[in-house]
Order: C-alpha cells, then sequence, then structure tokens
C-alpha cells in the first residue's frame, strides 16, 4: 500500500487537486440534477439571506404575513434571535419549541437560535421559481480542510430530512459563502462566453477523471444559459440509465414537482456523484496512516493463503486444481451470458443488477449443494463444491451485502436528488461503516465460518471412495 499511496500522492498533487477541486465547485451549480436544490428556501446570498431562515413546513407558516409559493410548496422567511445560556439554566421560554430552529452546544454554554420577525426577500431575489441564483451547496471540501461545526439538530422543531438545506445553511463555512459569493457574481456578470468556458473545462476534468457523461459544451451552455433571471429550465439526469428510466414511471399519480421534473428532464447525463467519490477516495489516501491499510491487506494475503493450504491439505492437490478451473469456467459462462443478455434485450441501465444477481444465484447453488447434498454426490464432485464453498463464502457474503446497498441507494434516490443528501441521511449498509471496521468484521466471520465448516469437511473425509 505504500506504493499505492506514492503512486496517487505523486500522481495527484495538492495543487492540482486544489485546482480541480475549486474547478467542480465553481462548475456544481450548472449540474442541474434536480429541481429542489434551486428553489427559493436554499438561497444563500446577497447578505442577510445566509442569516436568514427559511421555513418551508405549511403547518407552521403565519398566512398572514408575507409567504413565498411556487406550485405546492410554500416559504416564509424570519431573521433569527439569539440567546445563549449555562448548559444547566433551565428552558423558561414557552415559545421554545415553536420558534427554536437551531442549538449550538459548546463546553459551557448552550445558545439557542429563534424564528424572530418575518421578513420580505423581495428586494434580495431574482425570481420565487426555481434558479441558478438560488443554488448554495459545495460540491466538495477535501477532508483537510473541512469546517467541522458543532451545530445540532434540534428534533422538537426542524426536521432535518425534509429541510436540510435550512439546516446545514447556517454552518459557518466562510469557504461556502465565499463561494456563494463568486457563483452569484458570475450571474450578474451574464458572460456567456465565461460561462462555456468554465464548463468546458469542467468536461476535460471529467474526461481526467474518467466521469462518465454525454455533455458537450454547446449543449451544456443551451440549458443554462438563461438571462431572465437564470431560470432552470433542464434537468441533466444523474445517471445514464435515468434517461430511458427514472423513478416517476412506477408512479399512478405525479405531484406538481414531478411534473416539473418530468417536462424539464433532458436526454443528458452527467454522473457526478462519481466525481465526489473520487476526490473522498484521493484525499483518503492522501491523509490515511499507511500502517492501516498494510495490516488489513497482509491479514487477507494471509487468510487467503491458509483457506488454499488447509484445501490442499484436507481434499488434495487434484480437487483444488479442478476447483480452480471449475471457477474460471464459471467467471467465463458468467460474463458470457451476461453479454448475451445485453446485447440481445439491452440491459444496460441494469446490468449491475444482473450481474450481481447471476453471481448470488450461482453462489447460493454452490453453498446449497455443499450444505445439503455433499454426502449424495460422487466424493471427487462434492470436494470441489466444498473447495468453493470454503474460499467463497467470504466473497459470497460480501455480495449480499453489496446488493442490499445497492437497493439502498436506488430507495434512497427516491427521497433525495442528489449525493450530498443521500451520503448524509440515508443508511446504507457497506456505507454505514468505516471499510477498515468491515474488513476486520468480514476477516472474523470468515473464520467463524471455517471452524464451523470443518465439521462438513470432516463428514466428507469419511465417506468412502468412488
Amino acid at each position: 500500500m505504500t506504493g499505492v499511496k506514492t503512486y496517487i500522492t505523486s500522481t495527484y498533487e495538492d495543487t492540482e487537486m486544489i485546482k480541480d477541486v475549486a474547478l467542480a465547485n465553481k462548475t456544481s451549480p450548472f449540474f442541474s440534477h434536480g429541481i429542489k436544490n434551486y428553489t427559493i428556501d436554499n438561497v444563500n446570498f446577497p447578505t442577510p439571506l445566509n442569516e436568514w431562515y427559511c421555513e418551508n413546513k405549511k403547518e407552521n407558516i403565519d398566512y398572514t404575513k408575507v409567504y413565498y409559493q411556487f406550485l405546492d410548496d410554500e416559504y416564509q422567511f424570519y431573521d433569527l434571535k439569539i440567546e445563549t445560556r449555562k448548559l444547566d439554566d433551565p428552558i423558561i421560554n414557552s415559545d421554545y419549541y415553536q420558534y427554536n430552529v437551531y442549538t449550538e452546544r459548546n463546553d459551557s454554554t448552550t445558545t439557542y437560535y429563534f424564528k424572530n420577525e418575518v421578513q420580505d426577500i423581495t428586494p434580495y431575489i431574482k425570481t420565487i421559481e426555481p434558479s441558478y441564483y438560488n443554488y448554495s451547496k459545495q460540491f466538495y471540501s477535501s477532508k483537510t480542510n473541512t469546517f467541522d461545526s458543532n451545530y445540532y439538530h434540534n428534533a422538537y422543531n426542524l426536521d432535518y430530512y425534509e429541510n436540510p438545506i435550512a439546516y446545514k445553511k447556517f454552518e459557518k463555512q466562510e469557504e461556502l459563502l465565499n463561494l456563494n459569493k463568486a457563483h452569484y457574481e458570475l450571474l450578474e456578470r451574464n458572460d456567456q462566453d465565461e460561462i462555456k468556458s468554465i464548463l468546458s473545462n469542467f468536461l476535460i476534468l471529467s474526461e481526467k477523471y474518467k466521469i462518465r457523461n454525454n455533455l458537450n459544451p454547446e449543449a451544456w451552455l443551451f440549458m443554462v444559459y438563461q438571462p431572465e433571471n437564470f431560470k432552470l429550465k433542464h434537468i441533466i439526469n444523474d445517471e445514464k440509465r435515468f434517461i430511458e428510466h427514472d423513478n416517476l414511471e412506477y408512479k399512478d399519480k405525479l405531484t406538481p414537482f414531478e411534473e416539473l421534473y418530468k417536462d424539464f428532464k433532458s436526454e443528458y447525463y452527467l454522473e457526478s456523484d462519481s466525481l465526489g467519490i473520487v476526490f473522498e477516495n484521493i484525499d483518503e489516501l492522501k491523509t490515511k496512516p499507511i500502517v492501516s491499510f498494510e495490516v488489513h491487506f497482509y491479514l487477507w494475503i494471509s487468510f487467503v493463503i491458509a483457506l488454499l493450504i488447509m484445501v490442499f491439505r484436507l481434499t488434495g492437490l487434484k480437487p483444488l486444481l479442478f476447483s480452480i478451473i471449475a471457477t474460471v469456467i464459471l467467471i467465463i459462462f458468467a460474463s458470457l451470458v451476461v453479454v448475451l443478455f445485453d446485447y440481445t434485450i439491452s440491459i444496460s441501465n441494469d446490468l449491475e443488477y444482473i450481474i450481481a444477481y447471476f453471481a448470488f444465484i450461482i453462489g447460493t447453488t454452490i453453498l446449497g449443494v455443499t450444505l445439503f447434498m455433499s454426502t449424495k454426490i460422487k466424493k471427487q464432485i462434492a470436494a470441489i463444491f466444498i473447495n468453493i464453498s470454503f474460499v467463497g463464502f467470504v466473497p459470497y457474503l460480501i455480495l449480499i451485502c453489496a446488493i442490499i446497498t445497492m437497493h439502498q441507494k436506488d430507495n434512497c434516490r427516491l427521497i433525495y436528488e442528489d449525493y450530498f443528501y443521500r451520503k448524509e441521511n440515508c443508511f446504507q449498509l457497506l456505507e454505514s461503516l468505516n471499510p477498515m471496521l468491515w474488513s476486520i468484521i468480514f476477516l472474523v466471520i470468515g473464520f467463524i465460518f471455517v471452524y464451523f465448516f470443518s465439521k462438513k469437511i470432516l463428514n466428507w473425509k469419511a465417506m468412502p471412495e468412488g
């Protein structure tokens, strides 16, 4: 792993990565992945919008005062009143649960943020319709430069899952505010050539990191360049498969936002999530200690070698060789079947599911034969099934976890449109724990399986030859 870390560090130098991340952040408002990213509850610039709170829960809106409506969503903006108390002071404000929207806790004090007066934002916004002016998220911030906020969610009032933008926006991130300001000024300049240059440079960056897309500068500029308040008019899919199939086709009745999404949806896609993952992986490899990778790497190498030696000692050389040949044949067969399916019925949108479930069926069959039929078939044939099950159980378990995670990710897309919110709010099995911790868990399960599976091997050994 030392070599891998050295390669990553030398290939992706810090100065180069800083420029790439800056370009990605500068371009991200134009990704156009979802309508909800561009509604007025996201707006964060100019000041004082970054200091105000947007209420978008209908039951909390005061309809006697100024509010805003787009389709079936309603918004009301408040300035905030701040109160700081000692940690052990009781809550004496009777309006706490109704008006408290944020709470900041330090070592000795607690600061409460309360909704104060309703504000008119008309002088600060261009339109109440979805607009590129309203986009206020940061696509990526390097882990070595990420602000560690100590704000936490007040479950009594603000539903974090329904209004994540409002919660995140009060984190005091100077870097984010600077990005919002730069984006606002870019739109104010209304320079078509400047915007096209940014989009072109990002597509070059995408090619560098192998980020899949079918965009070109001219088509992208046509979709995002709307001189009249830069309103959102086109949606760029965040995955290729959503061009032909999306979650809306399974719904009998669409909401107004879903109808608008359907109208705005284009034939273009940009898998921007992949770029965020690439940045994360590079940062992780650069900053994590080498020892943690090396220890796990050598543990797994040792575990696999120990399994192969054990298989060789228990079943002999001939069954081991036949097991290796059988595994290679199965891989070739599975690959041919997947290619045949893809060629005949065009399953490219669900290819990962086809591969995963086909591998799962094969693995389940082999394991089932090993557990329930190994004493009913010829000893030499049973040896092949036992060897494959013995070595392949942990990969089989990882495959099951991967299939569960794939379904969780797709279900999460029904709720959150972009990678940031999915990562923050959705439980995804393989991403719920640190990879190093998963490594230990799978390794321990592997040892437990070997211990109990040894009895099955002893039963096989006791079988008569022939």
